[in-house]
């Protein structure tokens, strides 16, 4: 069925869901799993959010080179993390095949889609917040644009619905 899935992950409680969901699945099918985090182009973060992972209180005063280094450390630091944890996920420990690919982009959406065909994957499995309406039309979704474009098949994942207090 599927032997290569590619994950792309932001350090998001959401992209955190989504990779158990993938380990998961991995794990099932006896695929590969590649880790995959497109790395903001400095000149973006002047109109992005900084990722979740990075210490906030460290960006104060730095110019958007020094910002970008203190993300792209960050993220290797993440990623490797991720790796570790990941080899330790699989029974034996060390049965899943992970691999990480990082790759510095203006767009995310093209980056997964070009590292998917690139690597070989044959399913994408990502998260989506599942905004709606004018929401989602006014924050876009990397989610929405990969599925929009994909040839290969994407499964999204969504975090279980929570039930308002009784």
């Amino acid at each position: 069925m599927y032997s290569h899935v590619l994950i792309p992950v932001d350090g998001s409680e959401l992209s955190e869901g989504a990779l158990q969901a993938a380990i998961a699945l991995a794990k099932r099918l006896d695929a590969r799993l590649t880790v995959f985090y497109a790395l903001p182009t400095a000149g973006a973060y002047a109109y992005a959010t900084v990722p979740t992972f990075v210490d906030k209180a460290e960006i104060n005063a730095k110019t958007l080179l020094e910002v970008h280094q203190l993300i792209a450390d960050s993220a290797a630091t993440y990623l490797k993390g991720l790796v570790a944890r990941l080899q330790q996920a699989g029974d034996p420990p060390g049965s899943i095949q992970v691999a990480v690919e990082c790759v510095e982009c203006d767009e995310p959406h093209r980056a997964i889609l070009d590292a998917a065909q690139r690597l070989g994957c044959d399913l994408i499995v990502m998260a989506s917040h599942g905004r709606r309406g004018l929401g989602a039309l006014l924050l876009g979704s990397e989610t929405q644009k990969v599925l929009t474009h994909s040839t290969l098949p994407v499964l999204v994942w969504r975090p279980p619905a929570v039930s308002p207090a009784s």
